[in-house]
């Protein structure tokens, strides 16, 4: 027997990127509205890792980049989600 599981964008709001280096993990969240003093920026994913230095491979920031604009663009409208299966237990 299989089991769905409806989600809606606005529950994906947060990405966790992993070294592979020193495994170390940084979360970012999608749904921040956090605006510094000197005004809005835009989103910029991490390029390395803030624990070792280690780079992440060259795809990951622009394809964050891209995923957070999806997210942006998405969360207000009820009209996308995503479908996942697996196995019941």
């Amino acid at each position: 027997m299989k089991k769905q599981m409806l989600i809606s964008i606005r529950d994906l709001r947060f990405a966790t990127l992993v070294c592979t280096q020193c495994e170390t993990r940084v979360t970012l969240d999608f749904a921040s509205q956090f605006q510094p003093a000197s005004g809005p920026r835009p989103f910029e994913p991490p390029q390395k890792c803030p624990q070792c230095g280690q780079r992440y491979d060259s795809n990951v920031p622009d394809a964050i980049k891209t995923l957070h604009q999806v997210y942006r663009a998405l969360a207000g409208v009820d009209v996308v989600t995503f479908t996942t299966e697996r196995s019941a237990e």
